[in-house]
């Protein structure tokens, strides 16, 4: 395999007396493409820790050819060992400087053309390296880390199209901006990219896609930024990303908008982290883009859940605590969309920097966190719902059930599954247990309003929940009379602020009470 010798003078650095060298020196955007890999999350691989690249880029681009300049440092952290790194000597002219201000280095390193491997030999290459991760890794769960409450504010229809992106550039405040730590889901893509015909079905099916949307005549961005290549090339690039020797860690889009100009040779400073395992590489991501300029909680979620090992997220969760980015232990994501028991199991869309991923018919992250807690808060300290419950958990106190209830996830979870596979087994034979326009089942304030309906009912009646078998049972018993008919077709907006959630309990309500769904649609606002 050819291989290049890079050489570059620069500074070698300590920030503190004891922290990781750290190296500056300069390299045009053409050398940083060439052995700096972006591991970018994706439809297939979820394991890496950079968004997707955007159209961001292209007007980068523009402003370079415009003659501009970035002085902004490119930020790369480089594979422990990959560096060679000498000391030079300082002319003896120089007068004394501070021994932090760093010394003269000569930096060198080699990198493969890895472009010109087969996909074959890419894809052994990985799984050897993932194979040394994931052999000293702890596959037991972490999910009883801390369980602090902070609810979130998110808008609930997220799903709706709703967004809100005042906050995305806003600077590090500390406070309700936890990120979510689940369990690793790296075995799960090792275990994928160890399976040959696993890898050409995903190749052949994304091609398919690649090739349709090519005859389009309009096509999104996104679009065409998914057909601008083919589908193995695609994976190559994914896995030649996790072999480079080094990895951008902030400043891709300066990079490639640089790469992308017309102007030759744009120069960057660049400023390394020596000899950083993958672990140091995440960790650095998170800092630059949650304490200089936030990136979504919903990203950050999926980007560290999905990167690390189990004993890698213990290690990073660690650090994050020290530097106060907080983990609240909110695994609810991890049970509702990577849990098989989960009735939502991968129906819940990913982070929207996530490249290549199809979010459309998909529920939205936050909205069901949000959901699930309803479940948790019954433990709360102001709740009484859980005297339904006591039955289940085998207390007759207030005070040990809460205890019971909050103790652990696996306590509410199931209950929460329970709820809504039964809802699920109601109603998916109505095909109404879908996510699309006129069907208003799955929107989360109409998940939401039967969840309280439910509780709150049941909770005014006094009833008492015998057995899992009977919580289910009554909650058949409770919706039996709610044609899957009455979640089409509402003609009322807006029903997730003001008083649309109200309407949607009083329906469900007259059903319970004997009203037909035309008596319902003729008196509900619902309809009006």
């Amino acid at each position: 395999m050819t291989k290049t010798k890079y050489q570059y003078f620069g500074m070698q650095y300590l920030q503190s007396n004891e922290d990781k060298p750290l190296l500056t020196f300069v390299a045009t955007a053409q050398e940083v493409k060439t052995w700096g890999g972006v591991p970018s999350k994706n439809e297939r691989f979820h394991g890496g820790f950079q968004r997707a690249l955007s159209p961001r880029h292209k007007k980068i681009s523009d402003f370079f050819n415009d003659k501009q300049v970035s002085p902004g440092a490119i930020v790369v952290a480089f594979r422990p060992g990959v560096l060679q790194v000498d000391k030079l000597a300082k002319p003896s002219s120089w007068p004394n400087t501070n021994t932090n201000s760093g010394e003269f280095v000569h930096i060198s390193f080699e990198s493969e053309d890895l472009r010109a491997c087969s996909l074959d030999d890419l894809v052994t290459r990985v799984n050897t390296s993932l194979a040394s991760r994931l052999d000293s890794d702890d596959d037991s769960d972490i999910d009883a880390v801390s369980d602090e409450e902070n609810d979130y504010e998110d808008d609930d229809e997220l799903e709706e199209g709703i967004t809100n992106n005042a906050t995305d550039n806003m600077p590090y405040s500390g406070e309700d901006d936890d990120i979510d730590i689940g369990q690793s889901k790296l075995r799960e893509f090792y275990k994928w990219l160890n399976d040959k015909e696993r890898v050409q079905e995903w190749i052949v099916k994304t091609q398919n896609k690649i090739d349709e949307i090519k005859k389009k005549s309009k096509k999104s961005q996104s679009e065409i930024d998914l057909v601008s290549t083919t589908a193995e090339i695609r994976l190559k690039e994914t896995l030649i990303s996790l072999l480079s020797p080094a990895m951008i860690v902030d400043g891709q889009h300066r990079v490639n908008g640089a790469w992308q100009s017309e102007c030759e040779n744009i120069s960057f400073t660049i400023c390394a982290v020596k000899d950083a395992d993958w672990v140091e590489q995440v960790f650095q991501f998170v800092v630059l883009n949650k304490t200089a300029r936030s990136i979504t909680k919903d990203f950050l979620t999926e980007m560290l859940n999905t990167s690390l090992t189990n004993s890698e997220i213990k290690d990073v969760d660690a650090r994050l605590q020290v530097i106060g980015i907080n983990n609240i232990d909110r695994v609810i994501h991890k049970y509702l969309n990577h849990d098989v028991r989960s009735p939502f199991h991968e129906q819940i869309a990913a982070a929207g920097e996530v490249a290549g991923v199809d979010r459309s018919n998909k529920l939205s992250q936050q909205g069901m966190i949000k959901l699930a807690k309803r479940w948790k808060q019954i433990g709360g300290p102001r709740s009484t719902e859980i005297k339904m419950f006591f039955p289940i958990l085998g207390e007759d106190k207030l005070t040990t059930a809460r205890a019971k209830w909050v103790d652990s996830y696996e306590t509410w979870m199931p209950l929460f599954y329970d709820f809504w596979t039964t809802v699920k087994e109601l109603y998916e034979p109505q095909h109404v247990w879908v996510k699309q326009e006129k069907f208003h089942l799955l929107y989360i304030v109409t998940m939401s309003a039967i969840q309280d309906q439910f509780l709150e009912s049941m909770a005014a009646s006094v009833t008492k929940f015998q057995s899992k078998d009977d919580f289910k049972a009554k909650i058949r018993e409770y919706f039996t009379n709610v044609p899957g008919t009455f979640f089409q077709n509402w003609t009322q907006t807006g029903l997730q602020s003001g008083e649309g959630p109200e309407y949607i309990k009083k329906a469900l309500h007259d059903f319970v009470q004997g009203n037909t769904l035309k008596q319902v649609m003729k008196k509900s606002p619902l309809y009006s």
